[in-house]
């Protein structure tokens, strides 16, 4: 946490006045959930993010979406509780970081969904663990409901998806989809559902 705070640009925007103190390692700290059970020389602390935007709530981003065969572009805004852009800036809504320390065990963390985006899943297991999960989510075969739906966007939404129901919901993940919970556990060096009570 004392790198990534030393690493990153924290820029207050939407009206917010500052990011203080106490808002970085809120935000250093869930990202860093992510970095706690691997080795150091497994990539650094987050290196492809220089900086992170805090909104003080949900906030608009433009979007753009291409019709098949049409030739035409649809350009229009969408509210968001965060982003990740493969820029290397985090854009998260203070709101939302705020909920998820308050609501604990929800199965939503946008400080860990955006930052999933930058840790890429690799390794011999993991890639073919999610494709699998990704194409069972599109098939709206996730009964538990453990797994956002969000994550059918894309696959690597579903990975985003998959890392908070990892830390947020882990033992209902483990339960009901215990190849993905074993690939991410064996990936990220930790055993989150071992943490919670009872």
């Amino acid at each position: 946490m004392k790198i990534f705070l030393a690493e990153k640009s924290f820029v207050a925007c939407g009206g917010l006045r500052c990011v203080n103190d106490a808002m970085a390692l809120a935000i250093a700290g869930n990202a860093c959930l992510l970095l706690a059970g691997r080795e150091a020389k497994e990539g650094g602390c987050f290196p492809s993010v220089s900086s992170v935007l805090v909104y003080p709530h949900v906030f608009c981003a433009p979007t753009r979406a291409l019709l098949p065969g049409a030739g035409a572009e649809i350009v229009s805004t969408e509210t968001r509780a965060g982003e990740a852009a493969p820029w290397g800036t985090v854009v998260v809504a203070w709101r939302e970081v705020l909920a998820a320390g308050a609501f604990a065990g929800n199965g939503s963390n946008v400080v860990l969904h955006e930052f999933a985006h930058h840790v890429r899943p690799s390794g011999k297991m993991l890639p073919e663990v999610i494709e699998a999960g990704w194409r069972r989510l599109c098939a709206e075969d996730d009964r538990a409901g453990v797994l956002d739906a969000y994550g059918a966007e894309s696959r690597e939404e579903f990975w985003a998806v998959a890392v908070e129901a990892f830390f947020e919901d882990s033992t209902r993940l483990r339960d009901s989809h215990g190849e993905l919970y074993a690939a991410l556990a064996a990936f990220l060096a930790l055993d989150p559902a071992k943490w919670a009570p009872g």
